[in-house]
């Protein structure tokens, strides 16, 4: 997310977290892309906070990809282990 957002990943939990600190700016979606560009796992939150269980996925590095309701996108590498 931007500087003023929030983006967590537990590796013990397989929980991601996502947050929008942006008044009246929403996470519209956020998705769960594979290094081949499949998208594996995804949520339409509509709100300013995501939480995704990734436990079903296997281990790897996926691309997190989240988009704001203005239409900003931001990605961020993660590894699950």
């Amino acid at each position: 997310i931007a500087a003023d957002g929030t983006f967590s990943y537990d590796n013990d939990t397989r929980r991601l977290h996502v947050e929008s600190a942006s008044t009246g700016n929403v996470i519209a979606a956020v998705e769960i892309v594979d290094l081949s560009g499949i998208r594996v796992e995804a949520t339409q939150p509509n709100s300013p906070a995501a939480d995704m269980n990734l436990s079903a996925l296997p281990c790897g590095v996926y691309v997190c990809r989240v988009i704001l309701s203005d239409g900003q996108t931001t990605s961020r590498k993660i590894m699950i282990r």
